[in-house]
């Protein structure tokens, strides 16, 4: 193992709208188009796929051993989408990855805030985690895991904030109530 890259993936929660959870996942901070490209062990990767797969009779999913590859297939035009196992470093093991859903799907950052507006429309929004751990949700402005974050605004933009926060940091924002 390479001790020089130990920090180049980090742990974080992520969601997709149509699954509605919020799920344990690495990143390097690349982003495709804006959205997050996060990378799952094989069995979170399996729970995602099982999930998209039964939002939609149009999906299935399989897993090919041979290639190490997950394999998504639409049904209406047989268009196939495939994502190859690589091995990444994060603190001091590595882990085996897939990152489902690049260049395609919207994986956004779960924040604390963002959770706990979905916990609070819906009781049943789960997270799923490699360890089944307390969820280290981080602060979207500062990164601090430890506080009580709050939403600030309404409608699409829910901002939040920590007890480590400036004061001012929501200053001169026009998207607040």
């Amino acid at each position: 193992m390479n001790q020089n890259n130990t920090n180049l993936y980090e742990k974080k929660y992520f969601f997709l709208d149509s699954i509605q959870k919020g799920i344990e996942g690495f990143t390097s901070n690349a982003r495709w188009n804006g959205w997050e490209c996060p990378s799952f062990t094989k069995e979170i990767a399996i729970e995602v796929l099982e999930s998209v797969s039964s939002e939609s009779e149009e999906i299935n999913w399989y897993y090919d051993e041979q290639k190490d590859t997950f394999i998504l297939v639409n049904n209406v035009d047989n268009a196939h989408d495939t994502w190859k196992g690589f091995t990444i470093e994060h603190s001091t093991s590595e882990y085996k990855v897939y990152s489902i859903g690049l260049g395609w799907w919207s994986w956004e950052e779960l924040t604390k805030a963002k959770y706990n507006h979905y916990k609070d429309l819906d009781d049943s929004f789960q997270l799923i985690s490699i360890n089944k751990e307390e969820p280290q949700l981080k602060c979207t402005f500062c990164g601090n895991t430890k506080g009580e974050h709050q939403i600030y605004c309404g409608g699409y933009y829910i901002l939040d904030t920590c007890d480590d926060c400036p004061d001012d940091i929501l200053r001169d924002r026009d998207d607040c109530e």
